[in-house]
């Protein structure tokens, strides 16, 4: 059987809240891990200790790429355990870094201490280090404490110790489910599932809105298949499905992009008088935002940007009946597609 490895979870925010906020984000964050391990099929076992998530997994591979998608986590390391008593940490260094070295390299130890030991922080990074000089002697290494080539992290906290030699960077923010609920009008335009992932970020519940034309088949039927339809679609009925189509095909296909991070969200389709098309009209806000309100949705949230907004004038009145969230409205088009990147959105 496989020994199963921890790995340190680290979190920001939510450490800045009182007890009982803090209590409640991290059960919810926990839950979040375990949810996203059990979808992966990766087993894996959770222990929660102050400041600090540890998750015990037999994949540290697979378990990297399912932290990566989980909001609230600033950062994550695959790290070693071992006792805290002296000599079994200078021993453990030593053999940690048996393969770090290949001649003439610098390192440092960088050690964090929790409870009460015979050493202090600095003393265990100094006889730790002394170790793995005396160690690889013949390899010719040395301290550097401000650029060094190999940075051999511990952890101590209390009985045990936590050696790693990377930190990963997670993605921030809150837990996904931790703040409101609110629903997102899908768009074919790439950009706009920024403007999701963002408001998810925060730790808002999404579910998606897709618009669709309504009774489009009867409206051409009245009107005859050879009829021009002042849509800007083209002619006849075959033309302007087809359109359709398309148009939703590219938006469920912007939609899947979200549901990595976000497996459980719903899209729900509605059928609008007017509308529907590539800008969002004010008629398209206020059926989405009315639509929003009876499914308990605090807010509406938008993908459009400024210049989108500011085509045509579409707010000369209140269009809905719960706040508009415009989350790319001070982006430009440089830094909306790093922030895809960044978020493997595109």
């Amino acid at each position: 059987m496989v020994q199963m490895r921890p790995i340190i979870v680290r979190y920001g925010e939510i450490g800045l809240k009182s007890e009982f906020v803090r209590r409640k984000f991290e059960k919810k964050l926990i839950s979040n891990i375990e949810d996203a391990f059990l979808r992966a099929r990766i087993e894996c076992s959770v222990v929660r200790e102050h400041g600090r998530i540890f998750v015990y997994v037999d994949d540290i591979d697979g378990a990297c790429k399912v932290l990566n998608k989980v909001f609230g986590i600033v950062s994550f390391s695959p790290a070693f355990e071992c006792s805290s008593d002296k000599e079994t940490l200078k021993k453990f260094g030593v053999e940690l870094l048996a393969n770090s070295f290949s001649g003439g390299e610098s390192f440092a130890v960088r050690v964090k201490r929790t409870g009460k030991h015979e050493y202090t922080s600095q003393e265990a990074g100094a006889f730790i280090g002394e170790a793995i000089l005396n160690a690889y002697a013949d390899k010719n290494i040395h301290v550097d404490l401000k650029e060094p080539k190999v940075v051999l992290s511990v952890e101590i906290r209390e009985k045990r110790a936590y050696f790693y030699l990377e930190t990963i960077e997670g993605p921030l923010g809150m837990p996904l489910g931790s703040q409101g609920k609110v629903m997102g009008i899908l768009s074919t335009k790439e950009h706009s599932i920024l403007a999701h992932w963002l408001i998810m970020k925060r730790g808002c519940s999404l579910d998606l809105i897709y618009l669709e034309k309504e009774n489009l088949e009867k409206e051409n039927d009245k009107k005859g298949d050879d009829e021009t339809l002042d849509t800007g679609l083209g002619n006849g009925l075959e033309k302007r499905l087809d359109v359709a189509k398309e148009r939703k095909k590219k938006a469920y296909e912007n939609a899947e992009k979200l549901r990595r991070w976000n497996p459980n969200m719903k899209i729900y389709d509605i059928e609008v008088k007017l509308g529907g098309d590539e800008n969002f009209t004010k008629e398209d806000y206020a059926c989405a935002s009315e639509f929003a309100f009876k499914k308990g949705a605090l807010a509406l949230v938008s993908g459009e940007t400024f210049e989108e907004l500011t085509e045509k004038d579409r707010f000369e009145d209140n269009v809905a009946d719960m706040p508009i969230l415009f989350p790319l409205i001070g982006f430009s088009d440089e830094e909306m597609e790093k922030r895809m990147k960044d978020a493997d959105l595109l």
